[in-house]
């Protein structure tokens, strides 16, 4: 399969690389900033620009890999719309309805994986359940066929329970990964090292594989313990942001203790 690939940040620069090692021809590499297209382009050995008007029209798929807030702009682009003259066209969002792809061609779908990446972590897309959608059977089936090329986890999902499925992951992997920098933070005006709560990290994320998270909750607020409650908000007195993070969340778990 022949595919022009918009977008060159973090997942596109694992995801066309998957896709062209697994036998498609990534024939071009389009982004905003040049060197960005241009650095993924000679990582696959394919083509790049920062113009949308040289965009090739000789591919079979193009896959929109931008910005939430861009896809909605880049959607309503006559130019590209000519260009892709109803090849089909996905996006890879969590959250944004595939519809909006509607004004570009009348084959569009959605494939989002449903993961984090960074371009310096080696990625496994065995391993990454990806959400799929698509505007027709054939189109579905097209899809289907690109993503079982480089991984086996693969649902059918509407646009409306991909959004749904974003808002979780907001909270599971976002929310908890900024709770690791406010911890970090603590640690290292402290002079502790981080790494020392990394194998409880691990040990956390290894119980829920087997419990429900709610079922996995320990600490002070499961146990009401109001002594180390208020010990620990006494600790973050020069921190006001954070103890209303701690009383809050503190106070979250406790009401979801006692509803499950």
């Amino acid at each position: 399969m022949k595919i022009v690939y918009i977008g060159a940040g973090n997942l596109a620069w694992h995801l066309a690389e998957a896709f062209s090692d697994c036998g498609n021809n990534v024939i071009q590499i389009f982004d905003k900033e040049i060197s960005a297209a241009k650095e993924l382009a000679e990582k696959i050995n394919s083509n790049y620009t920062s113009n949308i008007e040289e965009l090739s029209n000789e591919a079979d798929l193009y896959i929109i890999s931008i910005s939430d807030s861009a896809i909605s702009e880049l959607a309503e682009n006559e130019i590209l719309k000519n260009i892709v003259n109803n090849k089909l066209v996905i996006h890879t969002s969590g959250s944004v309805d595939m519809k909006v792809l509607l004004n570009l061609s009348e084959n569009i779908g959605v494939l989002y994986p449903v993961s984090t990446f960074t371009k310096s972590k080696n990625v496994n897309f065995s391993e990454i359940f990806f959400c799929i959608e698509a505007n027709s059977t054939d189109n579905l089936k097209k899809v289907n066929e690109l993503v079982n090329s480089i991984s086996f986890k693969i649902k059918e999902m509407t646009s409306e329970q991909r959004s749904i499925l974003h808002l979780a992951a907001v909270f599971a992997c976002n929310f908890s990964n900024h709770m690791y920098s406010v911890a970090e933070k603590i640690m290292t005006e402290n002079n502790l090292n981080f790494d020392l709560l990394i194998p409880l990290i691990e040990e956390t994320t290894n119980k829920i594989s087997i419990l429900k998270p709610v079922d996995a909750q320990t600490g002070p607020a499961v146990r009401d313990d109001k002594f180390i409650l208020e010990k620990h908000k006494e600790m973050l007195k020069n921190y006001p942001d954070l103890i209303k993070i701690y009383s809050f969340v503190s106070e979250s778990i406790e009401k979801f203790t006692k509803q499950k």
